[in-house]
């Protein structure tokens, strides 16, 4: 849903993930509680992204579970949320110049 490409190690359980400069490894932790059980505890990832609005709107078409609409926040960023199919939240964001 998010463009990212799914890579193999050879380390059993994880991922890489990749997306122009961005790579994540993510891995299976399957006797940790369930990240949808966490609540605020759930974050994942912030990333800083250009573009904000229109990765939004391509995030919104693809079906993607938004956990936190799009908007300007005090602290000087516009971001949005979004939960993982495993219950993840990862958020993305921009710093906005006054």
């Amino acid at each position: 849903m998010l463009g990212f490409t799914v890579h193999t190690i050879s380390d059993p359980g994880w991922l890489l993930y990749m997306s122009g400069d961005c790579t994540i490894m993510a891995g299976q932790c399957p006797d940790a509680i369930p990240p949808r059980k966490l609540g605020d505890h759930s974050y994942f990832a912030y990333l800083q992204i250009d573009e904000i609005d229109s990765f939004n709107a391509s995030v919104l078409a693809s079906g993607a579970e938004i956990c936190k609409t799009i908007r300007d926040e005090a602290w000087g960023m516009r971001e949005f949320g979004l939960a993982t199919a495993d219950g993840h939240r990862i958020m993305f964001g921009i710093l906005k110049l006054a």
